[in-house]
């Protein structure tokens, strides 16, 4: 079953949390589930790619 996920986090994107929140919305994308993501907005690679994710 996939679904809906938001996760939440105030935490920069550079650093642990941010990093590991990453890495579980990649994840949760390639197994089918319809991610958003709530956390500050900065131009990093890694909220680039999550974007090209359609997180």
């Amino acid at each position: 079953m996939t679904g809906k996920v938001l996760v939440y986090s105030d935490s920069h994107s550079f650093y642990g949390v941010g990093i590991n929140m990453a890495v579980l919305l990649e994840r949760l994308c390639a197994a089918g589930h319809e991610v958003f993501c709530a956390q500050r907005h900065e131009q990093t690679e890694t909220q680039r790619r999550l974007a090209d994710l359609g997180v």
